[in-house]
């Protein structure tokens, strides 16, 4: 038995891995196999009463994102818009269109509106009715780029930029995730499996990087000012080399600091086989609000509300306290 935490549920094309993230700031992978099989079998069954609440990482892939010119600032009318917007890029299941996160332009963009991430795999409601049937308390619904933006905030700020990509390196994959303007906007998955030199899979990932820089420059009308690079090979001749190809500042982020928040020594970042959950902590899922979070805009209103429930029975119990000793002392005095 092991104690309560966030149950993560990351999915990847047909497989699924279950991970705990418990509060001692430990990871616990519990499940890796077919998504077939976690959806039609027990596997999520025996974790019931083991956990807090549960987190849904989708692909990347698994969602799209589109600017729609909107000029109310009113909430009300907000959330019809986006729904139909939806359904009319999509022509999916009405529920699934209620999956969305969005966030209102700046005073820069040249036109007013909404940036809008939404689910887009049909797989995904099926996915998500099933755990949620079990009984779970889902409070986060995200995916890796969304995440990772997340924990890049403080270079953002740091570096004084908007424009940045993110390279995640493996022997075997590699990872490359873009931003503008500070979000999320697209990512990469790269294979060099199929590779038997070393030379030809750093030539591949040097043409597919270039190649996706310069998508981003005429998709974005900007420029990536910087590369965050994680590379879990630990090779300073890998470095190097990509200093010299990609023309960019890279920012060299060691494994360590890039799971700042963890220190469990379970599991190898320097191996081939890469997993983004090995990057995170409980901490990343525990504040529903804080993270692009494409749940429905009513269940992110009951998570706040029952924060706001627990916030409210520690603050009454603690002043009931406060009282009942004030009573005593008084009591005692007379």
């Amino acid at each position: 038995m092991f104690k309560k935490g966030t149950l993560t549920i990351w999915f990847d094309s047909g497989d699924v891995q279950l991970v705990l993230y418990r509060k001692d700031r430990e990871q616990k992978l519990l499940y890796s196999g077919s998504i077939d099989r976690l959806l039609r079998g027990s596997v999520l069954e025996e974790y019931k009463s083991r956990i807090d609440n549960v987190a849904i990482v989708f692909p990347d892939d698994w969602i799209s994102r589109s600017f729609f010119p909107f000029r109310s600032p009113k909430k009300k009318y907000i959330k019809p818009f986006i729904l139909r917007q939806i359904k009319k890029l999509t022509d999916q299941d009405d529920q699934l269109a209620h999956y969305h996160y969005y966030f209102l332009s700046d005073k820069s963009d040249e036109e007013k509106g909404l940036y809008v991430y939404y689910l887009t795999r049909k797989d995904c409601l099926p996915a998500i009715r099933h755990i949620d049937s079990l009984g779970f308390n889902i409070s986060l619904i995200t995916t890796p780029g969304l995440l990772w933006g997340e924990k890049l905030k403080g270079l953002f700020k740091k570096k004084g930029i908007e424009n940045a990509a993110l390279l995640i390196h493996s022997d075997d994959r590699s990872y490359l995730f873009m931003y503008h303007r500070k979000s999320f906007v697209f990512s990469r998955g790269f294979d060099f499996s199929d590779y038997s030199q070393e030379e030809d899979a750093f030539q591949s990932l040097i043409f597919e990087t270039n190649q996706s820089f310069i998508y981003f420059t005429q998709r974005y009308k900007s420029e990536v000012e910087l590369l965050a690079l994680i590379d879990t090979t630990s090779s300073e001749e890998f470095v190097t080399g990509l200093k010299e190809h990609i023309g960019k500042e890279i920012f060299l982020i060691n494994t360590a600091s890039a799971r700042q928040c963890s220190d469990n020594s379970e599991y190898d970042l320097t191996n081939s086989n890469f997993q983004h959950w090995k990057y995170f902590c409980v901490r990343d899922f525990l504040n529903a609000t804080n993270v692009p979070n494409l749940l429905p805009e009513d269940e992110l209103k009951n998570i706040c509300y029952s924060c706001f429930e627990r916030a409210g029975v520690v603050v009454g119990t603690v002043l009931l306290l406060i009282f009942m000793l004030q009573a005593g002392w008084m009591q005692f005095q007379y």
